[in-house]
């Protein structure tokens, strides 16, 4: 396409040629996209692209630049807040995170379901606040991804027992992945009778 000369890139190309970079480790040519992006309007016009550029400073653990980036996005939706909140949580800077989405509660912008999956992944013991948070003040159903947060954050603590009553008390069907998390917790905390449970439901779901 470069080559060709007669095409340039665009929106969508910025937004699917990112993502590979950061998996390939292209980072030369990300940076280039992300100067392309500046200097065409693209990052100015198009929030998906701004979104993009984030992203690929983030997979690339450049956490400086992302967050200069998001700064610098004229027009920001709650997707833009949780691609860095993911990102934070991504790269392990959990305290970073949870003080980031409290900036985004405070800027009036609305979370959705996708920002609490990156904030519980970002927290230990604020996770219940933020769990309540997000059921009864945003009425967000919870979704396996959010459990399985819960129980892994639980299980971090030690909270092993109380993982497992979440678990009962779910409104949907528990998955491999979360039993996974449960049964590793018990693991961990020598906890014999709730690794047993869970070693059994994760049989009875994958035999």
């Amino acid at each position: 396409m470069q080559d060709n000369g007669a095409y340039r890139p665009d929106e969508a190309t910025v937004v699917t040629v990112l993502p590979v970079c950061a998996r390939l480790g292209e980072v030369s040519v990300g940076k280039w996209l992300h100067s392309y992006a500046q200097s065409s309007g693209l990052f100015r016009d198009f929030i998906t692209v701004g979104n993009s550029v984030v992203n690929f400073y983030c997979k690339c653990g450049d956490l400086e630049t992302a967050q200069r980036v998001f700064g610098e996005m004229p027009r920001k939706k709650a997707i833009s807040w949780n691609t860095l909140l993911s990102g934070l949580a991504f790269n392990g800077k959990g305290e970073i995170g949870v003080e980031f989405f409290n900036e985004m509660i405070s800027q009036g912008v609305k979370p959705n379901d996708s920002t609490f999956v990156g904030v519980l992944t970002c927290c230990s013991q604020k996770g219940r606040d933020l769990f309540m948070l997000m059921t009864d003040k945003h009425k967000i159903l919870p979704k396996l991804e959010h459990y399985r947060c819960m129980v892994d954050l639980l299980g971090r603590c030690g909270c092993v027992n109380e993982a497992y009553e979440l678990i009962k008390n779910m409104l949907v069907r528990p998955n491999a992945a979360l039993l996974g998390s449960l049964l590793s917790a018990s693991r961990t905390f020598a906890d014999v009778k709730l690794a047993e449970y869970a070693a059994k439901e994760l049989i009875n779901l994958e035999p």
